[in-house]
């Protein structure tokens, strides 16, 4: 047996172990499945360092207090922007972050087990070769990983930057000019500011008032004016 593994090792050495043509020196000189267990490990070993990757990515921006694309949820206009909006986007991200640790702690359990297998089957000469491929594969996919997430971080950054501006400019605006001597308060200011985005309902319904702005509502649109209110019409 260890005449064998001798063999292997010399005819590895002379073969140059690469990764191009690891996996036909596996397919010649050991069993298949050592071959399967390899790919898949460097696969895991690609996950590993991409979850990694987007941890850091994730946890910049809760620091920093950026929004990424999926955090963006669809709100009302007016709450768009509010604590209560803010709040939520962080909690979502905050989940995600959590998510992310789960699985790079499943993707690390998966990777040590074909690990164990891998350096069973292999000699130790074999096995460094093996982890000199693995890191150059992940070495090269991170590369271009990180430059697309440095990209992301730079634009999140700018539109943040871009917002903050827009915020400080609408807030420095006053949205309503009273042209009247009347003061108006804080509830009748955001009642008009707002428009019909929303509308505070009355403390107390009165139904001949209400019946009445309906009917001048629709005199207005179709230049018709009936005799009677309609309440006071009787068949």
């Amino acid at each position: 047996m260890a005449a064998v593994n001798l063999k292997k090792n010399i005819l590895i050495k002379l073969l140059a172990l690469n990764r191009f043509n690891v996996h036909s020196c596996f397919r010649r000189h050991y069993e298949p499945n050592v071959s399967y267990m390899f790919r898949d490990y460097v696969t895991l070993q690609l996950k590993v360092q991409k979850v990694e990757m987007d941890l850091i990515f994730l946890r910049t921006c809760l620091r920093e207090q950026l929004e990424p694309v999926f955090i963006r949820i669809k709100l009302p206009q007016h709450i768009q922007n509010s604590k209560a909006a803010t709040q939520l986007r962080l909690r979502v991200l905050r989940i995600e972050i959590k998510f992310k640790r789960k699985v790079l702690s499943q993707l690390h359990h998966r990777s040590k087990s074909i690990f164990s297998f891998i350096e069973t089957m292999t000699s130790s000469t074999v096995y460094s070769k093996l982890q000199i491929i693995k890191s150059s594969i992940v070495s090269d996919k991170s590369k271009l990983w990180r430059k697309t997430l440095v990209n992301k971080l730079i634009k999140l950054r700018r539109s943040c930057q871009h917002i903050g501006v827009k915020r400080n400019v609408q807030d420095s605006i006053k949205h309503l000019l009273n042209f009247s001597k009347r003061i108006l308060t804080e509830d009748e200011e955001e009642v008009l500011i707002n428009g019909l985005q929303h509308v505070y309902s009355p403390p107390v319904s009165n139904e001949r008032d209400l019946i009445s702005n309906i009917e001048y509502f629709y005199i207005r649109l179709l230049g018709f004016k009936t005799e009677y209110y309609d309440y006071e019409l009787r068949k």
